[in-house]
């Protein structure tokens, strides 16, 4: 009776640690790529970008945002490599440049807060003292975009 718990034990201890190697082992499809390196932007950002807006509040001595909306179609943004940003109402285009993490389109000013092949998020601020449901803060302008 003994050997045959032995066994068992044996047999139980082989299987725990397969499964273990199995799921340790797996690769999360989930994870992000990580942000670019600044240098890079100029590069990385050329092309057609699908992007959303989204806006944010964020009361004056406070940490965190609240989410205050999103727009319901997004919009096709180009940036060409010759330095113009093209969109659905402004064809022609604008000029634009990235140093490090600041994109300047026309006379506005971004922090790019993501870059990478296939994501862009940059924001702005949209105003600051804005009164929303009482609160004093600063109202932020969040772009998101997936390249084409």
């Amino acid at each position: 009776m003994k050997t045959f718990n032995k066994t068992n034990f044996i047999i139980l201890g082989i299987i725990v640690l397969g499964i273990t190697v199995f799921t340790s082992c797996s690769k999360d499809k989930d994870t992000e790529p990580a942000d670019a390196d600044p240098a890079e932007y100029p590069t990385l950002i050329v092309g057609k970008w699908d992007i959303y807006t989204e806006s944010y509040f964020q009361e004056n001595g406070s940490d965190s945002r609240v989410f205050m909306g999103k727009d319901e179609k997004s919009k096709m943004y180009e940036f060409t490599e010759n330095g113009k940003l093209k969109t659905e109402t402004d064809p022609k285009g604008q000029p634009y440049s990235v140093s490090g993490r600041q994109l300047i389109a026309g006379e506005a000013t971004y922090t790019i807060t993501k870059l990478d092949k296939k994501k862009l998020v940059f924001e702005k601020i949209v105003g600051r003292n804005t009164e929303q449901g009482g609160k004093t803060g600063v109202l932020y302008g969040v772009y998101t975009g997936t390249k084409q």
